[in-house]
């Protein structure tokens, strides 16, 4: 060895550029058939993007399925919460029905006035119809019926007392 260079023969010098050039030429060939053409890399960084786009898209809908349940829930409960039993005291009326004979000086809208009972009707000319059909009066809804003294007519009314 002389001057730190060292002797080899002149096969094994051939030997080893051979050994080299084969591990250089497989390193392009390798490198070669990685590569991708640039249409290659548009579709599959097209398709990363579509199946990203889907899997925001299936949280958001997992999200929005979570939170429309817990809505449901707590409405229920608040209704469930809200909802309570009518008070005990709270009292019954019946609905009877009695024949009235009608007086001197009796009118049709007297006898309304004594048995109409506002919390039970919307109004009086729903008493009124009422007495009518009930009574068949046919011309009620253009006149009001005219009564005579001695008649009978059907009247109802509403009462707390039970009577069998």
């Amino acid at each position: 060895m002389k001057n730190g260079v060292s002797r080899v023969s002149y096969e094994t010098a051939i030997g080893i550029c051979q050994a080299q050039e084969q591990k250089t030429s497989a390193g392009i060939d390798r490198r070669a058939g990685n590569r991708q053409s640039s249409s290659q890399i548009k579709y599959a960084r097209r398709a990363s993007y579509l199946r990203r786009k889907r899997e925001v898209r299936i949280q958001v809908f997992i999200l929005a399925f979570g939170l429309a349940l817990g809505i449901l829930f707590i409405t229920f409960l608040l209704v469930g919460m809200k909802t309570q039993a009518s008070p005990e005291t709270e009292k019954t009326e019946y609905k009877y029905y009695t024949s009235v004979t009608v007086a001197w000086g009796d009118s049709f809208d007297s006898i309304v006035s004594r048995y109409y009972d506002r919390n039970h009707y919307r109004n009086r000319a729903a008493y009124e119809q009422e007495l009518c059909e009930m009574n068949r009066f046919l011309s009620y809804p253009y006149e009001k019926p005219e009564l005579h003294p001695g008649e009978n007519i059907i009247v109802s009314y509403y009462s707390d007392k039970f009577r069998p």
